[in-house]
């Protein structure tokens, strides 16, 4: 009776018990694009910006409709629970899908679960970024794909296009995966049967929707002002194409944390109490049965039509994640176009459980709870002290300035002259000091007894300051909060 109740309705079971781990899991920090959308979305600014054309005039909307209702919600937060509903959506889709290759209903829950908590889309569905619609889009449009691949409909093909057409638009980064579906369509292209080309239809959508958008901000519509609209993140340097040893390097790391997070706070906290190597050892314990059952009940096979079409799409797209400089946020998508191109090799239930056990255990341990046990961040403590009213003029030099920039405008705060730490060189640092003193300013910093911690920005980062060589000056702790890498503090720096 139960397998029957599973079969019915495992698809809803499953994206329901993800939605309320996302919903659990969502933390009151911010990345700095979350809290940059944020910002535009309260101030009603660059709502269209070209690089995730539809993901901020959403939110716009989301935020709109929610605050008819409750007018004092959050604004980052139901930004937020937009994408942890997404991203169950996007998991009762895959569900489907996996039924559709064939895959039992055990076994499609077992690998749902595992692509919903896999660290590169997790991270996404408990956050305010552009990742997680594009990906329920594309599922969508794989679903569909699927569909036609078993009964021939026209709906169907125009569905799976627009969708994939859909997902371009909330970021470009999709593009790739819509490549895939569309290459696998034109190849069945045969005479007198046209109907794999209206996949291609809807893919009309993308430069209407790029020139309106134009349209709608002023610019002239001519090929040239189109293509620097659309190109316009690589253009002006806030998105890149570079690959080197380094960038290798970083790339084959995020490759692994799309799965499993790792960062440089695990270090932190697992001298905070010996409980933290419980999930090390489970995981541990998990893996290790996982891949013995994965050897013992694999046999080689040769994978479907289906399967290579999205290999495709994984390769094209992990492939521009690399050359992206080693982009984590472009592998949001990763863990689900791997499940389906593996669907094949993990055949035995109980293999299925123990990948789930592994994934579940480490990253609600190292990448949800590190967050809700130590809620706060340094530029909590700039915050708080631009809040707080005082006659002095104050300068901050910061090591997260970004981030404190979009808070101060999420929050609609004077801002105050605010310096970046990563464009000073070290030998100015004093010189700058000392001008802002001449200019009447107390200056303040949470750059100084910083914790050491590894991360990809320490990685690619050439220049850094020592702040331990800074003599000549009064150093008083202001302020400190413990965050998931150690203690951080505001200091104000005086004669």
């Amino acid at each position: 009776m139960s397998e029957k109740i599973f079969e019915k309705w495992g698809a809803a079971i499953t994206a329901m018990l993800l939605l309320a781990t996302y919903l659990l899991g969502i933390s009151v920090t911010s990345t700095i694009d979350g809290w940059g959308y944020a910002a535009d979305i309260v101030n009603g600014n660059s709502l269209l910006r070209p690089h995730h054309l539809l993901y901020s005039i959403t939110g716009f909307y989301w935020v709109k409709l929610i605050h008819a209702i409750l007018p004092d919600a959050e604004t980052i937060y139901l930004l937020k629970l937009m994408n942890a509903l997404c991203a169950s959506i996007a998991a009762f889709i895959f569900f489907r899908l996996l039924r559709l290759l064939g895959v039992d209903a055990f076994r499609a829950a077992a690998f749902t679960i595992a692509a919903g908590l896999s660290w590169g889309f997790l991270r996404f569905s408990i956050e305010n970024e552009t990742y997680i619609i594009p990906t329920m889009l594309s599922v969508g449009a794989s679903y569909f794909y699927l569909k036609n691949e078993y009964i021939k409909k026209s709906t169907y093909v125009i569905f799976s296009g627009l969708l994939a057409a859909m997902a371009c638009l909330y970021h470009q980064v999709m593009f790739f995966w819509w490549l895939a579906l569309a290459i696998a369509s034109i190849s069945t292209l045969k005479r007198k049967n046209y109907q794999p080309l209206l996949f291609l239809v809807p893919a009309v959508l993308v430069p209407i929707a790029y020139i309106l958008a134009m349209v709608s901000e002023g610019i002239s519509t001519n090929w040239h002002n189109l293509f620097q609209y659309v190109f316009q993140d690589y253009i002006t340097g806030n998105a890149s194409v570079e690959l080197n040893s380094t960038i290798l390097l970083v790339g084959i790391i995020n490759l692994f944390r799309t799965f499993f997070q790792v960062h440089g706070y695990i270090p932190f906290i697992l001298k905070q109490s010996w409980l933290w190597w419980i999930p090390i050892l489970v995981t541990g314990m998990a893996l290790i049965t996982f891949l013995i059952k994965l050897v013992r009940h694999t046999k080689p096979t040769i994978p479907d039509k289906v399967q290579m079409i999205h290999l495709g799409a994984l390769l094209m797209q992990v492939g521009f994640a690399f050359v992206a400089g080693g982009n984590a946020e472009f592998m949001a998508m990763v863990p689900f176009l791997a499940i389906i191109w593996a669907t094949g090799l993990v055949t035995n239930h109980s293999a299925a459980i123990w990948l789930v056990i592994s994934v579940t255990v480490w990253n609600l341990s190292f990448g949800i709870l590190p967050q809700k046990i130590y809620p706060a961040e340094s530029s909590d403590l700039v915050l708080k002290s631009i809040r707080e009213y005082s006659p002095e003029k104050k300068a901050y030099i910061l090591t997260d300035a970004p981030k404190v920039i979009n808070r101060i405008e999420y929050h609609q705060l004077q801002k105050p002259l605010i310096v970046k730490e990563d464009t000073i060189q070290s030998q100015n640092i004093t010189a700058i000091i000392d001008g802002l003193f001449a200019d009447g300013y107390q200056v303040y910093t949470n750059c100084m007894f910083y914790p050491k911690v590894t991360s990809r920005a320490t990685i690619v980062k050439s220049n850094s300051i020592d702040w331990g060589k800074l003599i000549g000056y009064k150093i008083t702790l202001t302020d400190s909060v413990t965050t998931p890498s150690g203690k951080v503090y505001l200091t104000k720096i005086s004669k």
